[in-house]
């Protein structure tokens, strides 16, 4: 704990302009349109609810290096047209890993993931550093040392992207896909925790997994 708290400490200053903060209480909804089957390239709708009222159209590319493209939507949480597009691409299939919150697991591999343990010490350092500037900002600066990994069972799994926008401690797991062939799986976070302005802090990890 004391050390994150001097590493926020000395760059709490590029946080400290005038408070221009107000309340959007956008909730963030994410979905899996398609993972394209020769590449490791997904692509994930995005739904900003409340004032924010606004969909995101996100593709993630893990080679050569981790990268995501966001691009908005002309209207709002219409996703009617996106098998359309999955049908121009030779798509991976998925494997859902049926998820009760605390665990996901394969329905028939020896497959499965666990919340991590409740942080105390990311908790408070979120609510007195970071609450009012949201995921982005504390990602940003605290790097990996603000992400808490799922346990595994039966897998190793390397981190290769994790969503700005999410918090990841103290989370719920949320739907969990299982490609098979890349031996990629996504990992959709739900956390309880917002910013001052009422804005959620949802994500998604994407691992890869080397079974055991």
């Amino acid at each position: 704990m004391n050390s994150l708290l001097r590493l926020v400490g000395g760059l709490t200053v590029l946080l400290c302009t005038a408070s221009t903060s107000r309340s959007t209480n956008c909730e963030q909804a994410y979905r899996l349109l398609f993972k394209a089957r020769h590449e490791p390239t997904f692509w994930i709708g995005e739904d900003l609810y409340g004032e924010c009222g606004q969909s995101n159209l996100v593709q993630i590319s893990l080679e050569p290096a981790a990268a995501a493209t966001r691009l908005p939507l002309a209207k709002f949480a219409e996703w009617g047209w996106a098998e359309g597009l999955k049908a121009n691409f030779a798509t991976e299939p998925a494997e859902e890993l049926p998820s009760q919150g605390a665990e996901a697991r394969h329905h028939h591999m020896a497959l499965a993931l666990q919340a991590p343990p409740e942080n105390a010490k990311l908790d408070l350092l979120f609510k007195q550093e970071f609450g009012e500037y949201c995921a982005p900002q504390f990602n940003k600066i605290l790097g990996r040392a603000a992400i808490d990994l799922p346990r595994f069972e039966g897998a190793r799994a390397d981190l290769l992207y994790h969503s700005p926008g999410g918090l990841y401690f103290n989370y719920r797991l949320g739907k969990a896909y299982l490609f098979p062939d890349s031996r990629l799986l996504l990992v959709f976070t739900k956390n309880p925790l917002r910013c001052q302005g009422g804005d959620t802090a949802h994500g998604f990890l994407i691992f890869r997994l080397q079974y055991i």
